[in-house]
């Protein structure tokens, strides 16, 4: 169905829409209900758009007969395909991305790989396929790449944290704690302010079994930002799934001083 609003979005004619969006939307194992009202949606914002009830549709009029996954698949991957041509600017970024989430999902990494490549280069700096990119070297095993790739991230956004955490989060990912640190630590100097590398940093202190420096981290973060909820919130999950409660329960408390109506 997200096939079927890149159609009518890129002004493909209404029986492509019919044959390649709403067909492929139905036979894998949609909902029929659901079919039919998201195409009585699309008519209400295209009102341009004629359903037609084609032969050997069922009964609703628009679904079909469960295909097997294999063609499912290759009908997903090739309607992803012709989306990329009809449109230079849609095919340019978005097609793009969309190609590459079905070719990952059809297990073509490397197809998927070359679709992300062809996003990059009409938008180099487009967050989403660069995290897709180190997902890709990562379920490779091409551990190297993907800490190029996130330093690319750094490089493109020197004052930001995301960078800092995606290569931090590789390296943790391969329990290589030491390094994961020095990185999160390297990203608390550039963003001083960022919950996520802190929360990070505590995450990988712990794991490193270095927890005299890591009940200094906390210290030192809540001192330096009195008013970081989402931090106790963290601390008090923590403090939870290591059983103590007193101590989780001080820190909820210190979320519903600053945020009241937290439901926790």
């Amino acid at each position: 169905l997200d096939l079927a609003d890149l159609f009518v979005t890129a002004g493909q004619a209404a029986h492509d829409l019919v044959h390649f969006g709403v067909h492929a939307a139905l036979i894998g194992p949609a909902d029929h209900q659901d079919a039919d009202m998201h195409v009585v949606l699309l008519q209400r914002v295209h009102p341009r758009l004629e359903i037609v009830h084609a032969p050997g549709l069922g009964r609703h009029g628009l679904g079909v007969d469960p295909i097997d996954a294999e063609l499912l698949d290759a009908e997903r991957l090739r309607l992803a395909q012709h989306v990329v041509h009809i449109d230079g600017e849609l095919g340019g970024i978005g097609a793009f991305l969309r190609l590459a989430d079905v070719q990952w999902s059809s297990k073509n990494r490397e197809a998927a790989m070359q679709s992300l490549k062809r996003a990059l280069s009409v938008a180099p700096d487009n967050l989403q396929a660069q995290r897709a990119v180190v997902d890709i070297h990562l379920a490779e095993n091409r551990t190297t790449e993907a800490i190029a790739a996130a330093r690319d991230i750094q490089k493109q956004r020197p004052d930001q944290d995301v960078g800092f955490l995606v290569e931090g989060g590789i390296e943790a990912s391969q329990k290589k704690w030491d390094r994961a640190i020095e990185i999160y630590r390297a990203g608390l100097k550039v963003a001083p302010n960022s919950t996520e590398l802190a929360t990070r940093m505590h995450t990988a202190l712990v794991a490193a079994k270095q927890q005299a420096e890591a009940d200094r981290h906390v210290a030192a973060w809540v001192q330096a930002h009195p008013r970081d909820a989402e931090f106790q919130f963290y601390m008090g999950d923590f403090e939870l799934a290591n059983r103590d409660l007193a101590r989780a329960e001080s820190r909820y408390r210190e979320v519903l001083k600053l945020q009241p109506e937290n439901a926790l």
